[in-house]
């Protein structure tokens, strides 16, 4: 018998020494989720994770959160060798009267082992027992008890998708682990037995019974005394959940993440699984103005919104020829809301026909009480008809949708974006701010300006608005101002750009010859190595009817602020692993896009669009400069007023307003860029500049500069004559050095660098063409200076022919 026992005990440890390492604890590396932390690295705003897991050394998980779980999972951890006969024969002899297996002799060693080897199953049965104790003692044998201890707390799971005491600490109680008290430390021991049960946010009394049963064990066992086990149980069962939730901030976080995966090529795995501690760009005082600014914007666009609809409905009937069609989209009458019915209803009408529209449960409204109401209007889409009578559905999808980003004009640094007014909406995960695009309109005519001024054009230069028509495949190209009858003679490319006249920029354009003037513009997409902007070779490129990101737009206009240089945007400050080692060197793209004379020139013409243009009423009247920092900027509303925009920039910031339904619709007469977008750039911009003091009072000027003062009227240096005139006077012009005029004004304009065209042009008593608008008879001059657009007495004076 001593000679077969001494060769078991012989052919055991031989076997046990055959065992190949363990390697999932040689070189422990768990799933840990990634975690993102403001710019300054001291607030956590969100997580990449596919497990919610943080690990810690066991040295900064508190005693007594290690003594709870000891204490109700394995009170002889520290006495065993893996296996706890003791426990096994506690097991056996229950097993046995029951006549089945209710108990387990599991140690947290043994635990850990079905937690974390894939050839150790989780099946009731002896045999699983007897492979999980041989690994168990493996285990034991290679590893100190202070170790397994530190595995096992680090891998264990919580629920909520939390793995690891930190994590559940964080979701939890939104607190660090040096931060629990002796009763929460109790409820996370007693969660890991049914975490979908036991956890106090799905049964606190269960909990709470569970959380006392590990205190008293902790005080039989001498872990704590009798006054902390009764302040334990003292303690309210309730949770703080925090950050392992949910972000504060998913436009940034999914913006970050795009641009990781995108830019970085990191995988989505690496991401989620990679335990990496990344510093993001986001200034929180930031972000929180652009959700505020948009939110209450967007609601104040709403209500603009609902203004146009008489002059929608208007503008409906007087091209409808009375017959309704099954898919057709229409402003109609409500006449009674149903509210009691099974499905609330509207009924509507339009002319004989009649209609029921159901209401949804989250109607795609910011107001809907001022909507959906009797004698209110709304778009009804038309579904199947009967005669007259028809059911529809609400014509909308969702609310009126918006988009922020704000840049760090010196670093290309992110600090603020938000991509809409819900990311958990229907269409979940879109981001209006850096997915697919929108047209940008007179958003876009900068960058041509800017192309212009660096091939010889300055900024004095004249261009004759007037009639021109250009012969295309689909038949004569005739392009129109805003104000579509109203053309207005020699104008000068400042005032082209401050008054945003279209015909203007597609003369400029066409001098400049399309081809070159793409290759230039071509560099301003500068948010990736590959362009994302498809310009195509034609007139109406100029006007901004190719769609952009408000991301792109934003880094494309910092190239003014920055006299040319381009800086890609960037998300994060540093990545590293969870020992401080860099994970992701930053990709830093920076290079001079344009010359910086030209850029200075360009950002010149778009500082008079904010203090006398498309952007003085929104913006420019309520920000002087001092006290507040200058700035530029430019107003964008594309065909039937669709989407608008208000792109605009001071020396330390670039900030980028959008506005728009999704999918896009019109949003009626007169929503343009200055009364939308610029309205929200403007209550964006008061809170950002109330959040610190040192804001810088100028922009940087480049050498080879010279200023001039020069006549709005006749591009000539200011002189007596403009002095006892109306006409816009520009002060301190910036010009190439040696290409200032030198001729003080006389009232006469200067040769146009770009000469009429055909006799359409208005003569004035045989002269030379002279300063003035050319307009149809019966063309109100009122609606333009309601508009924003014009407010100076001398655009009464109007030629009409």
């Amino acid at each position: 018998m001593t000679l077969g026992a001494a060769l078991s005990i012989g052919a055991f440890i031989a076997y046990m020494n055959s065992l190949s390492p363990i390697e999932e604890l040689e070189d422990y590396d768990p799933p840990e989720a990634t975690s993102i932390y403001d710019r300054t690295g001291g607030l956590a705003i969100g997580e990449f994770k596919d497990q919610n897991r943080q690990v810690v050394p066991l040295r900064e998980i508190p005693m007594t959160l290690r003594n709870a779980f000891v204490a109700i999972e394995d009170s002889r951890f520290y006495d065993h060798w893996g296996v706890d006969l003791i426990g096994v024969g506690r097991a056996f002899l229950a097993n046995y009267k029951a006549g089945t297996i209710r108990q387990g002799a599991s140690t947290i060693t043994m635990q850990l082992t079905r937690n974390i080897l894939e050839d150790v199953t989780t099946e009731r049965s002896y045999r699983r027992k007897f492979n999980e104790a041989i690994r168990s003692m493996q285990i034991e044998r290679r590893y100190t008890k202070n170790q397994i201890l530190e595995f096992y707390l680090n891998h264990i799971f919580f629920g909520y998708n939390a793995y690891g005491v930190c994590a559940a600490a964080a979701v939890y109680y939104a607190k660090e682990l040096d931060e629990l008290t002796i009763g929460e430390c109790a409820t996370l021991a007693g969660i890991i037995k049914a975490p979908s049960t036991e956890n106090p946010r799905r049964n606190p009394q269960r909990a709470l019974s569970r959380r006392d049963d590990v205190l008293a064990r902790m005080l039989k066992l001498g872990m704590i005394t009798a006054e902390q086990c009764e302040e334990g149980k003292a303690e309210p069962v309730q949770t703080r959940p925090g950050v392992g939730m949910t972000s504060r901030y998913p436009y940034f976080i999914s913006a970050l993440w795009h641009d990781l995966r995108a830019y970085y090529g990191l995988s989505a795995q690496g991401l989620r699984q990679g335990g990496l501690r990344v510093t993001s760009t986001l200034d929180p005082a930031i972000q929180d103005a652009c959700r505020w600014a948009l939110r209450e914007g967007l609601i104040d666009v709403e209500r603009k919104w609902r203004a146009t609809n008489a002059a929608r409905a208007r503008a409906q009937k007087k091209d409808w020829n009375g017959l309704l069609r099954p898919g057709e989209t229409r402003l109609m009458t409500i006449t009674r809301i149903d509210r009691e019915a099974t499905t609330p209803t509207a009924h509507v009408r339009l002319g004989p026909y009649r209609g029921r529209v159901p209401i949804p449960e989250d109607p795609p409204f910011y107001e809907p009480d001022k909507v959906l109401k009797e004698d209110g209007r709304v778009d009804v889409r038309v579904g199947a008809m009967e005669g007259n009578d028809f059911a529809g559905e609400i014509g909308i999808q969702k609310p009126i949708q918006g988009s922020i980003v704000v840049l760090d004009t010196y670093t290309g640094d992110v600090l603020g974006l938000v991509g809409g007014s819900n990311f958990y909406d229907q269409k979940m995960g879109w981001n209006n701010a850096i997915h697919g695009g929108r047209q940008v309109g007179s958003c876009f005519k900068p960058f041509f300006y800017s192309a212009a001024f660096e091939s010889g054009f300055s900024p004095s230069d004249m261009i004759v608005d007037q009639w021109v028509e250009y012969p295309t495949f689909a038949g004569p190209y005739r392009p129109v101002n805003y104000h579509k009858k109203t053309v207005y003679g020699p104008t000068t490319l400042i005032e082209a750009l401050q008054h945003s006249r279209n015909i203007v920029t597609i003369r400029l354009y066409e001098a400049l010859g399309m081809k070159k003037a793409l290759e230039l513009v071509h560099r301003f997409d500068y948010t990736d190595e590959r362009k994302h902007w498809d310009i195509p070779v034609e007139l109406s490129s100029c006007l901004g009817t190719i769609d952009c990101s408000p991301l792109q737009m934003a880094a494309a206009y910092q190239v003014f602020a920055n006299l040319g240089v381009g800086i890609r945007p960037q998300f994060f400050r540093n990545a590293v692993d969870t020992r401080g080692r860099v994970k992701v060197p930053i990709k830093r793209r920076e290079e001079q896009i344009v010359d910086p004379i030209a850029a200075h020139q360009t950002q010149y013409l778009l500082r008079q669009v904010v203090k006398s243009g498309t952007g003085r009423y929104s913006i420019g009247n309520k920000f002087d400069s001092p006290p507040y920092p200058p700035i530029c900027g430019k107003t964008g509303t594309t065909n039937d007023c669709r989407d608008a925009w208000f792109c605009g920039f001071t020396p330390d910031l670039v900030i980028v307003v959008q506005v728009g339904f999704d999918p896009p619709l019109p949003m009626g007469p007169k929503m343009t860029g200055g009364k939308l977008a610029g309205e929200i750039w403007a209550k964006l911009f008061e809170e950002i500049i109330a959040t610190r003091e040192d804001w810088t009072m100028g922009f940087d000027q480049p050498d080879g500069i010279e200023t001039a003062n020069v006549c709005g009227e006749t591009g000539k240096r200011v002189s007596e004559v403009c002095g006892y005139s109306d006409h816009d006077t520009y002060r301190a012009v910036p010009f190439a050095r040696g290409k200032a005029p030198v001729e003080p004004c006389d009232g006469n304009a200067i040769v146009p660098l770009i000469q009429p065209v055909g006799p359409h042009y208005p003569y004035w008593e045989g002269r030379s063409p002279i300063r003035g608008f050319a307009r149809w008879p019966g063309e109100s001059f009122d609606d333009e200076i309601e508009d924003g657009e014009f407010d100076r007495e001398d655009d009464r004076q109007a030629i009409v022919f």
